[in-house]
């Protein structure tokens, strides 16, 4: 008698016990954008939004379909800033999820910081103008603006830094470029999505070094250059975190540059309590709960 079992004086039957309702907790995070370089100074990249669903019951046996965003590219000497794009999850029976791509780092002054991601770029500034403001997130935290030298140093420009999920990016100012906004913890502990730091450019033979630190949770730090030859790169934004990618520097007239850099790439994890009974992903364990980790596209099965 399939499904049954005895009671304990071996008589009657009554429904054997089942694993019990699934009850998925998930993130997505779309893909971090790169920093940009630009004379003086480019902003650095937005996070990728973050996005959640927690204790939500999938039907058994079913697939969803994960896309996991690749970072953005660093922009290099073009005007404009580009969008990251998107990490999602779809399938039949749950809502679906798009965490979108983080909004890239402006370079040229014309342009403020991309404002469609799901975090803000940070903007820049060229050797002319005063700075511009930064760009807004959609799932997460604006972008910083950007200054000139002032009272510091009338050649040197400071960038904005990018948003991170869970705070804005700071704006340059005369003490330094703008840091990248922190970004959030998951249920995991973890915290990820992390914004970019601002680059510092300067004409001068100055070699302070005012470049913007990247947020917490995998973000790059932004670059430094002058017309002295004194340069620090830029760092990409963590791989699998949706972090931004440093801002780069140029110290023009002299040339000297040092790139922005790429985004970090998206991720997708589910967890649900108890031993493992969906599969797909990297599958590991903690806590009494199942993970699965996908850190470029695939399936998930939801199991039995």
């Amino acid at each position: 008698m399939s499904g049954f079992g005895y009671n304990v004086n071996g008589f009657g039957a009554f429904p054997s016990r089942g694993p019990g309702v699934m009850l998925l907790d998930i993130l997505v995070i779309g893909g971090g954008a790169g920093g940009a370089t630009w004379y003086y100074a480019g902003g650095g990249g937005g996070a990728g939004g973050v996005q959640t669903q927690t204790q939500v019951t999938p039907p058994q046996n079913t697939d969803y379909t994960i896309t996991i965003a690749a970072g953005g590219a660093q922009r290099k000497n073009v005007s404009g800033s580009l969008k990251a794009s998107n990490s999602t999850f779809e399938g039949s029976g749950l809502t679906n999820i798009s965490a979108t791509g983080g909004g890239g780092g402006s370079g040229q002054i014309v342009d403020s910081g991309n404002n469609n991601g799901g975090c803000g770029g940070g903007a820049g500034i060229n050797a002319t103008s005063n700075g511009k403001a930064g760009g807004s997130g959609s799932q997460g935290g604006d972008g910083g603006s950007s200054t000139n030298g002032g009272s510091y140093d009338s050649n040197a420009r400071f960038a904005g830094g990018g948003g991170g999920a869970g705070e804005d990016g700071s704006n340059g100012s005369n003490s330094g470029a703008g840091q990248g906004g922190d970004g959030s913890a998951w249920l995991d502990g973890t915290t990820r999505a992390g914004g970019g730091g601002g680059a510092f450019g300067d004409s001068t033979a100055n070699n302070t070094v005012l470049r913007g630190s990247g947020g917490s949770g995998g973000g790059g730090t932004g670059a430094a250059a002058n017309s002295n030859g004194y340069t620090l790169s830029s760092t990409a934004g963590t791989a699998n975190t949706g972090s931004g990618g440093g801002g780069g520097a140029n110290s023009v007239p002299s040339a000297y540059v040092a790139n922005g850099s790429n985004g970090g790439s998206g991720v997708c994890i589910i967890r649900y309590l108890g031993a493992q009974r969906g599969t797909g992903g990297t599958i590991t364990s903690a806590g009494g709960y199942t993970y699965h980790t996908f850190t470029s596209s695939g399936t998930f099965n939801s199991g039995v």
